[in-house]
């Protein structure tokens, strides 16, 4: 646990490199954001120490903290893992979340649109589809290492986004996993998520070779 101060500087860190504004591997200076934020440097670096543990910085002595540079190999173990974690989930889960619930997140999704609907509200609907597979499994500590991983799958689902017809193709992905559910279908559902993540595992790796970084 750490102290309001400090969260309030781990938040923000946090929202700068997702939004881009920090980029992978970009250094990160306590000063800089000491100024930014209104904080002296003490609660920014145990903000950067958390992110650090979670994975969304590095810290090299001598040099200082960086934003956490994803390469291939790392978007392969995250989506390894994920993939793992988030099919067990929809298996587990298929038997406990009501039709209505399905119909209700189905009715959500069938309203986004790319061409009108902010990236972050796409965000937010891909979060809270992914994460209902996740609450409903009745495994906690299958939900301790989603979590866990959960910094990174953001940060992957901003990455691929980059894509111009990211939003399109998981949002009929979406619709298709929650139609299989709904027909009872559930090994059609799990095969279709796995698709989905391993698009968007190949996505983002584009993204990443294309840009450099």
């Amino acid at each position: 646990m750490i102290s309001s101060t400090s969260q309030k500087a781990y938040e923000y860190i946090l929202d700068q490199i997702y939004k881009g504004k920090i980029q992978m591997g970009d250094p990160i200076n306590e000063l800089s954001l000491s100024e930014q934020i209104g904080l002296s440097r003490s609660p920014i670096r145990e903000a950067l120490k958390k992110l650090e543990v979670e994975g969304m910085v590095d810290y090299y002595p001598g040099r200082g903290n960086f934003a956490v540079q994803l390469a291939s190999q790392d978007i392969e173990e995250i989506f390894d893992l994920r993939t793992i974690l988030e099919t067990a989930a929809l298996r587990r889960s298929a038997g406990h979340i009501s039709r209505g619930a399905l119909s209700s997140l189905k009715e959500k999704i069938e309203k986004l649109d790319p061409e009108k609907d902010s990236p972050e509200k796409f965000y937010k609907a891909d979060e809270k589809l992914h994460g209902t597979f996740v609450s409903f499994c009745g495994n906690r500590r299958l939900e301790n290492c989603y979590r866990t991983l959960m910094l990174q799958i953001e940060l992957v689902r901003r990455i691929s986004a980059r894509q111009a017809t990211h939003f399109e193709k998981s949002k009929q992905y979406h619709l298709n996993i929650l139609e299989a559910l709904m027909n009872g279908d559930v090994d059609k559902a799990a095969k279709i998520l796995e698709e989905h993540l391993n698009e968007v595992r190949d996505s983002t790796t584009e993204v990443i070779k294309f840009s450099g970084r």
